[in-house]
């Protein structure tokens, strides 16, 4: 079963170093599979990137309206209008919270109706933050059935998720190998 798991990860990597999506190869095969696995590398990053978060420390890592760190999904998605009057919109959480004012970086002042309702559920939750020395870190919000769910959501083909569950076992491992040899030796 190894050297199986073996296989299927040589030929991907092989797929992957070599074939671009654009690229021509000259068996179609070979390119359609290439364009299917980077699809589907894409979508499964795109999704673990939705079950990542943050864990906030100091802020300084953390984008404050783009990454997950207080609620489930980023405050841009919470409050669009509010993102729409940023102008830097790739703020971290601690210059936003270190600012006089989060409303400090944006074009214009917030008006009534959504935007001050908006701003004033963003006060309500921001208030509760308090940044810390530690460095900020993130964290996988999936675990054994989440793990299991997120993963058959995806559709792709049988053989293209095998091979990438194939691909995500030997990382994960060489991942708790290389952890361990750093703690325990």
């Amino acid at each position: 079963m190894a050297s199986d798991w073996l296989r299927r990860v040589s030929g991907v990597v092989w797929l992957l170093g070599r074939a671009q999506p654009t690229a021509h190869i000259a068996s179609p095969t070979k390119a359609t599979l290439a364009s299917v696995v980077y699809k589907g590398v894409d979508d499964v990053r795109t999704s673990y990137c939705l079950a990542t978060r943050a864990k906030l420390g100091d802020g300084v890592c953390t984008r404050f309206w783009s990454d997950v760190w207080i609620s489930d999904v980023p405050l841009r998605d919470s409050f669009p209008r509010l993102f729409a009057l940023e102008t830097d919109k790739d703020a971290s959480v601690a210059v936003k919270l270190g600012a006089g004012s989060i409303a400090s970086s944006f074009r214009r002042e917030v008006r009534d109706g959504v935007e001050r309702h908006q701003w004033s559920d963003l006060i309500s939750i921001v208030d509760s933050v308090f940044l810390s020395s530690s460095k900020d870190r993130w964290i996988c919000d999936l675990s054994g059935d989440d793990w299991e769910a997120w993963f058959l959501s995806f559709r792709l083909s049988p053989a293209i998720k095998s091979l990438l569950e194939g691909v995500f076992c030997v990382a994960w491992w060489r991942i708790w190998s290389f952890r361990n040899r750093s703690i325990f030796m």
